[in-house]
């Protein structure tokens, strides 16, 4: 809940009460939940005042507002559940879903109950009385004003049952008939968005029958990649000679398991093939590029010392030296080192002392390598494949596009099952290929709010796109609304990518075809965090990690000043300590139990805190 006025309040009301499209970029603990539920609180009261698109006026579209002046229960209910259905709001989880669902469903209900606004902003605006709720008060605000001013304009009848017909009177009557429809509040994830469309349209989605969705229960899923690429191996690779070819001469630099391994990967996430096809192999600007940084490095670390640092340093001058040679091999030899020193030679995780000085004074042209092994491997890579494995590169794109092309539907055809991805898939076809259908879809809609929005990935913001790209043959334009934080994008192992959601951003009134330009807001205010873990959380994505412009710095609510946590790093890779793996993960557990047997010993309170106790693991 909001607690008073806060440095962003305009922010918010406009995020949730705009007529146009919109981002809303919201870090945590900043509130994005509450503010999406009142985004689509407002969409709901105020839908009989809303324009459907750009060709109509602003003001009343729907001039009997039958919502509010139905002259009946069951008309009241028939306007609720059309309003309802035009709204769709996507989640992340089942369990985010279902609180959303919550939460609308106790605005509504809250609504229908006070006798009176003066009862109902005493609830929402005392604080004695609990936590203030203002930007809902002012939802309710903006409703009874449309609601006055229609009003004004039209006689409209008294309500069935009601003694008074007056605008607040007839709000209860509207959110009492929205409450009672809630449960079809169209509130899920996106997979579920798009089986949603799937079963409307199975004939023209080319769905059997017999096919069913999977659910969200592992079992629907355990093993599906492996049973397709198992089909596949037999159906095709086994007996087509120019497949088995190609095989041949892959298994030449690459096992069969590590094949069978990418082409589960490629199932998955299919635009693999074509980024395979795209990717640039030959830079030559980048390979002396690459090869000038090796060499900066090499002359840095030179005045640090250590044994450790001049063995590592004289290591990477031999492979320096063959790369400046172009010896055979010499790039995959570069891809080797850059994996074993990853713990060791790259600033965002070193811990030496010299290596940490040795990239800090690099120019920021080579320096770009060594912020991690990964900015250094990725190049290296390619040129390695180009170098190295060039014939191969191009046998490895068409027996994977082979796959692809086969896989695609294979879930279906082969396993009788649609699994998530693939229910995104045949939407998006669905969507793309039919124009009457996304015309009929997208004339049931009136907005499309997105929750979690910097974890979608590029299929998912193709559905999006079919669903939000206006019409040329309709004027109504559905409105998108996306709540999201590019910081806390951390599902790339499942195809989010945030340079997609970037482009997806920044094109957004290009890809929709939209009049209304979208517009941008910044939830700044922080309701979760202390002032000292504010202040660290600025400075680190200030300083150290720049992803956010001034604009996005958070601004602490707390006025709590709780001590900071002692942090403990139970290094079982210090230098000196020659463990093997097992051994490293018994010191660690060992210490860990220590430490915090330690602490319970110590801290002198009944029960055991516990709770006070926070154990990370890197995974």
């Amino acid at each position: 809940m909001i607690l008073g006025n806060l440095p962003d309040s305009q922010m918010r009301t406009e995020a949730i009460t705009t007529s146009d499209h919109a981002f809303v970029w919201a870090s945590a603990g900043t509130g994005k939940t509450h503010t999406l539920a009142l985004r689509a609180l407002y969409l709901l009261l105020n839908a009989p005042f809303l324009p459907h698109g750009s060709g109509e006026r602003q003001g009343f579209v729907d001039s009997d507002c039958s919502l509010y002046s139905a002259a009946s229960r069951s008309e009241r209910l028939r306007a609720a559940r059309e309003t309802i259905r035009s709204l769709v709001l996507t989640t992340f989880t089942r369990k985010a879903a279902a609180e959303m669902q919550t939460r609308l469903y106790r605005y509504l209900d809250s609504i229908a109950a006070a006798p009176s606004l003066s009862d109902l902003e005493a609830k929402y605006l005392d604080s004695g009385k609990g936590p203030q709720d203002t930007l809902f008060c002012e939802i309710v605000q903006s409703v009874l004003r449309n609601l006055t001013a229609e009003g004004s304009r039209h006689d409209l009848p008294l309500l069935e049952g009601l003694e008074f017909g007056d605008s607040y009177q007839r709000l209860r009557a509207g959110a009492q008939a929205l409450g009672e429809l809630a449960t079809e509040l169209q509130i899920s994830t996106i997979h579920s968005l798009a089986a949603s469309i799937l079963r409307r349209y199975p004939l023209q989605a080319g769905i059997p029958p017999a096919a069913h969705f999977a659910r969200e229960e592992e079992d629907d899923l355990a093993g599906v990649e492996d049973q397709v690429v198992e089909r596949w191996w037999q159906r095709v690779v086994l007996d087509d000679s120019e497949a088995q070819e190609e095989l041949v001469k892959l298994l030449e630099v690459a096992p069969v398991s590590q094949i069978r391994h990418w082409l589960k990967l490629s199932y998955q996430f299919p635009w693999i093939g074509e980024e395979a096809e795209a990717l640039p192999l030959n830079d030559k600007e980048q390979i002396d590029q690459l090869v000038e940084a090796v060499q900066a490095l090499v002359q840095a670390l030179g005045t640090a010392t250590g044994s450790r640092i001049e063995r590592e340093r004289i290591r990477l001058d031999q492979i320096g030296q063959r790369l400046a040679s172009d010896e055979a091999g010499c790039w995959e030899q570069l891809c080797l080192f850059a994996r074993e020193q990853r713990q060791y030679l790259f600033l965002d995780r070193a811990k030496t002392k010299g290596v940490q000085e040795a990239i800090k004074v690099l120019s920021s042209r080579h320096a770009q390598y060594f912020q991690s092994w990964i900015y250094l491997y990725s190049p290296a890579a390619r040129i390695c494949v180009a170098k190295q494995f060039g014939k191969t590169w191009k046998v490895w794109t068409r027996f994977l596009g082979r796959f692809i092309s086969w896989a695609d539907g294979a879930g279906i055809r082969e396993l009788g099952l649609i699994t998530f991805d693939e229910m995104i898939r045949l939407a998006v076809r669905l969507l793309e290929e039919n124009p009457g259908i996304r015309r009929a879809e997208q004339g049931r809609l009136r907005a499309i709010l997105v929750d979690e929005f910097q974890d979608t990935d590029p299929s998912q913001l193709r559905l999006l796109r079919a669903l939000l790209a206006k019409d040329s043959q309709s004027q109504r334009e559905v409105l998108g609304f996306f709540v999201g934080d590019t910081k806390q994008s951390i599902y790339r192992f499942r195809g989010a990518d945030v340079g997609s959601i970037d482009d997806f951003y920044q094109h957004y009134q290009s890809y929709t075809g939209c009049d209304r330009s979208p517009g941008d807001f910044y939830l700044k205010t922080n309701f979760r965090s202390t002032r000292q873990v504010i202040r660290f959380v600025n400075h680190f994505f200030d300083e150290q990690l720049s992803l956010t412009a001034e604009k996005d710095n958070l601004l602490p609510i707390r006025t709590d000043q709780t001590s900071l946590p002692e942090w403990i790093l139970i290094d079982s890779d210090t230098e000196g300590m020659d463990f093997t793996v097992d051994q490293a993960r018994e010191y660690a557990a060992s210490e860990t139990l220590r430490i915090i047997q330690e602490y319970l010993d110590d801290s002198g309170v009944e029960p055991a805190p516990y709770h006070d106790v926070l154990i990370l693991v890197r995974d």
